[in-house]
């Protein structure tokens, strides 16, 4: 029987000539009346099926050979955007192989349904499929298994010597999702699909290396006993921990030196142990059967369908998605062809219709030198759209097997609907309470991985956006589900948390997602806002600001497309393209933090945060703090690293820098970028923080906005420094650092913050409030504001003038810039003084007509000749002697002394500092009040009883 099954299975996955498939249907007829026997079909499927992948090959259907690719898709039918062709013609041939195909897919399908019959089973045998829910967990498992080489070495050696081809791994999880479908409809068809959530917590799955969403199992079991006796009664809650109780600990009984041994760790003995634990795959994994024995009898359908979809998604998420990666990446570069040959076209065209025109006014200058030198000019032009022609039309013929069957329409309806019922399953799972924590992490961490294959890898044309109407309900379940639970306290694993914000992000790449989320209840959208604006501490708030951004780019200053402009860009248009992402050489899955993604401003989402911050003043001020923090820490070290870099090229020739210095200091820049623009979008959505004066903190969170901007804008601007000179290298590893996008941002804080002045106050008689802040600041210069314009009018502070404050890291070496604790400063080991060379880019915001409109420019006039305006009324601005200066920020004059310590900084330092520390910047002393120059109380601390020691704090 094995012999005769190598041999079917080396029949059928021979590669075919054409399209017709005589001989794999052969090998399936052959196989489903040899699996009719019920004898033989439970033999294979305990001994054959579930070896070497065998089932598992039988499911995939190979292509055709590629000279029969050439001749079904001919040069002259290839379609792409870019090379063109027919494509009426190019879809007739995808439909032909489609069709050529289905009868054996069927043929497949009704094998795995066969092999899953439940009604062979009697009181001494399992049936078939308990059988093959048993095999094929351990299959799936021991797949996952060789994903994580340290664990499976270490841990559990997997019984799988051979590798999983990805395209094999696709074709078996969409028919066998595709069979348990089936199977649910015939068996169970009026009940809605969805696992149990006590399959999760009563021993009923095994899940071996996963671990849940709460954390390890063990301790879960121990934490929520009494919720579980509750659901399964306390005699089975009793033996739950007595199982976890007899589980032996490896590190406490085995000797680390083993782990140096070359012998396949399945064949090592350990000395008296008995039965199947006498290896140390068994010992290392106590909860994990070798050689699973099914139960005798039949199954239960609805526990048996469950387990089966269960299975379904572990294998998916562990290999099956895989391939759909690379299916996107052939897609992507396509695209990418297209955009060169349009380009191609364009200058060629513009070339000869220039050579025409000189031809004809100069016919009697043209000899045989110049024919000889158009002629050749024409023929690099035709060498190069051949090249590229070439290879648009290989991966047009290479993706019209992936439209027809690898990635066609029926596949991707199969992992729509394994979408939704995964949704089901942790709704149904989230409404047990604290027992959600059982739910296995793969559930979690699948989601961004199916809804980027429903939303954007299953589209084989890249778009702008995509049109995803067949799947509208499962994207709005995600939305709802991602909403309510994006910051759910249950969820505890790193890699979960991780995976929620990732599928977040996938929903606001799109269109339709954004809509999902707006059409979500409402309270899954105020559940939703209130995560994405806690504080930025103590969390990966990085990827929260990115989702806020989502719902601003567009609507921001100068902020439409998220790519960077380039000043060489001909057009005052921006070129159009869809996602484009950053993935991992091996081409898996990485999430979409990186990703460049056409804007889609949400007015809706801006209204709720605004609303959120203007309703709840400390929770407003704990997160703009926390912003404000953040981005102070952020641009000091992009300023120190930027310094070192400078100092590094002027001492050495030919400096090379380490790629992991460039790359931090390319980070802090995009998440300082990052940080600006969410302060404009929040003064923007919600300008009475800054502007109500009754507001508790509201004058001290605009003294520090408007100091920080100032600060910016001086260190990027004039006179120039070591940013000017990093531009001015034009380093492929700083790309990014680049004045218009932190230029830009600034702009637009300024912008929000004095809108409604520039828009009304059209003739000033008075200075308010925030116009006196920021023209009372020390760092603040026109002429940062005219260096936007490229139109420097304003006389320019000398370098020692500009009070540079919280971002000179020279003169603050002795603060934290996160925290403002003092700390012992860091000695130059320079005391040469590096002169600044004439900037050689220069900047305007002109230059990026494709990114910034003539009105955004005229707005910048407008706001200088206000300011102007407004620094004509102030007669009283005076800048504070250096002796008089506030020692942490270097910008303000001393103002309040501390109590008992006597100590002395400025008000805004000082009330800063409170929010995060009630000790002294300088000596550590816990502060009782805080006393003006004139010995009022502005500040008194309550849980002062007496001060500690240095030692006690």
């Amino acid at each position: 029987m094995r012999k005769l099954m190598n041999a079917l299975l080396s029949s059928f996955t021979h590669t075919h000539t054409g399209l017709d498939y005589e001989k794999q249907k052969r090998v399936i007829t052959i196989l489903t009346c040899i699996c009719n026997h019920t004898q033989t079909r439970k033999t294979y499927l305990e001994y054959k099926f579930f070896k070497k992948h065998c089932l598992a090959l039988l499911m995939y259907i190979r292509p055709p050979e590629y000279k029969y690719m050439q001749q079904l898709v001919p040069d002259s039918i290839a379609w792409t955007e870019g090379v063109g062709g027919p494509k009426q013609k190019y879809l007739a041939q995808v439909d032909k192989i489609t069709k050529a195909t289905e009868a054996i897919y069927i043929m497949q399908k009704n094998l795995l349904i066969l092999l899953l019959t439940n009604t062979d089973g009697d009181e001494l045998a399992p049936s078939s499929r308990k059988i093959f829910i048993s095999k094929l967990r351990r299959y799936v498992m021991d797949l996952s298994m060789e994903q994580r080489p340290f664990h499976s070495f270490f841990l559990m050696q997997s019984s799988i010597m051979h590798p999983m081809e990805s395209t094999v791994a696709l074709a078996f999880i969409c028919i066998l999702i595709d069979a348990a479908k089936t199977l649910f409809e015939r068996e169970l068809p009026a009940a809605q699909l969805e696992i149990k959530p006590d399959y999760f917590f009563d021993g009923t799955f095994e899940y071996q290396h996963f671990d849940r969403v709460g954390g390890v199992l063990s301790h879960l079991r121990k934490v929520h006993r009494s919720d579980i006796s509750t659901h399964l009664g306390p005699e089975r809650a009793h033996e739950l921990l007595e199982e976890d109780r007899t589980m032996m600990r490896v590190g406490e009984l085995v000797d680390p030196s083993m782990f140096l041994t070359t012998t396949n760790l399945n064949n090592i003995g350990i000395v008296g142990a008995q039965g199947p634990a006498a290896t140390f795959t068994h010992f290392f994994n106590p909860r994990l059967n070798p050689e699973p024995n099914a139960s005798p009898g039949n199954s239960d359908a609805e526990s048996s369908l469950s387990e089966l979809f269960d299975i379904c998604v572990l294998y998916y998420y562990s290999v099956g998605h895989k391939y759909i990666v690379k299916i996107s990446s052939v897609r992507d570069e396509i695209a990418a062809l297209n955009e060169v040959l349009r380009e191609t076209k364009f200058y060629r065209e513009d070339v000869e219709r220039k050579l025409k025109v000189l031809e004809d006014h100069a016919s009697v200058c043209m000899n045989d030198n110049h024919s000889n030198i158009v002629a050749d000019l024409k023929q690099k032009f035709s060498q190069r759209e051949n090249v590229f022609a070439k290879r648009s039309i290989e991966l047009a013929r290479k993706q019209a097997w992936y439209r027809a069957l690898a990635l066609g329409k029926q596949r991707r309806m199969i992992i729509v609907w394994l979408l939704e019922k995964t949704l089901r399953t942790l709704n149904a799972s989230s409404h047990l309470g604290a027992l959600f924590s059982f739910v296995p992490e793969v559930y979690i961490n699948i989601l961004p991985i199916l809804l980027d294959t429903v939303m954007d890898f299953s589209h084989h044309d890249l778009h702008v956006q995509f049109e995803i109407t067949d799947a509208e309900c499962a994207v709005n379940a995600a939305a709802e589900f991602l909403s309510l639970h994006s910051a759910d306290a249950r969820i505890i694993l790193a890699s979960c948390k991780d995976s929620l914000l990732q599928a977040l992000g996938t929903l606001t790449c799109h269109k339709a997602g954004i809509r999902a989320l707006e059409r979500s209840p409402k309270k899954s959208q105020s559940a939703l806002v209130r995560s994405l604006l806690r504080p930025y501490e103590n969390r990966a708030w990085g990827q929260s600001n990115w989702l806020l951004l989502r719902f601003w780019l567009g609507d921001g200053y100068a902020y439409r497309d998220s790519r960077q402009p380039s000043i060489w860009q001909g057009g005052n248009q921006p070129i159009q393209m869809g996602l484009c992402r950053s993935r991992a050489k091996n081409e898996t899955h990485t999430g979409l933090l990186h990703h460049i993604a056409p804007a889609n401003p949400s007015r809706h989402f801006q209204k709720l945060i605004g609303q959120k911050l203007q309703e709840d003043e400390p929770f407003a001020t704990a997160f703009l703090n926390s912003v404000l923090s953040q981005l102070n820490w952020a641009f000091s070290e992009f300023i120190l690293l930027l310094q070192e870099i400078q100092n590094t090229a002027h001492r050495q020739e030919n400096a090379v820098f380490e790629p992991k210095q460039l790359k931090i200091c390319s980070m802090c820049f995009e998440l300082t970028v990052s940080l600006m623009r969410c302060l404009e979008m929040v003064i923007t959505v919600a300008p009475e923080i800054f502007q109500e004066p009754s507001r508790s903190n509201s004058d001290l969170i605009l003294n520090r906005v408007c100091q920080l901007i100032s600060q910016v804008l001086s260190r990027v601007t004039v006179p120039p420094g070591c940013f000017q000179f990093i531009v001015d290298m034009c380093s492929s590893d700083l790309n990014s650092v680049t004045h218009f996008p932190i230029i830009s941002a600034a702009l637009g804080i300024l912008l929000a913050l004095l809108r409604s002045e520039i828009d009304t106050d059209r003739n000033p008689q008075k200075v308010t409030r925030i116009t006196r802040a920021l023209l009372t600041d020390p760092s603040f210069q026109f002429a940062n504001l005219e260096f936007a314009l490229g139109e420097i009018k304003t006389p320019i502070l000398q370098q020692a003038e500009i009070p540079r404050g919280n971002f000179d890291p020279q003169t603050r070496a002795h603060i934290d810039p996160l925290t403002n604790d003092v700390r012992v400063a860091v000695p130059s080991t320079s005391s040469k003084r590096i002169r600044a060379d004439p900037p050689i880019i220069k900047f305007a915001l002109s230059d990026y007509p494709t990114h910034v409109t003539p009105e955004e420019i005229d707005e910048v006039r407008r706001l200088i000749e206000m300011l102007r305006l407004k620094q004509s009324l102030l007669s009283d601005i005076t800048l504070p002697s250096e002796d008089s200066l506030c020692p942490i920020c270097c910008a303000k004059p001393i103002t309040v002394i501390f109590t008992p310590c006597k100590h002395q900084s400025c008000s805004n330092c000082i009330m800063q500092h409170l929010m995060n520390s009630k000790v002294c910047f300088y000596c550590k002393t816990l502060i009782k009040t805080i006393e003006t120059n004139e010995g009022t109380v502005i500040y008194n601390n309550n849980e002062y009883t007496s001060a500690p020691t240095f030692y006690e704090i």
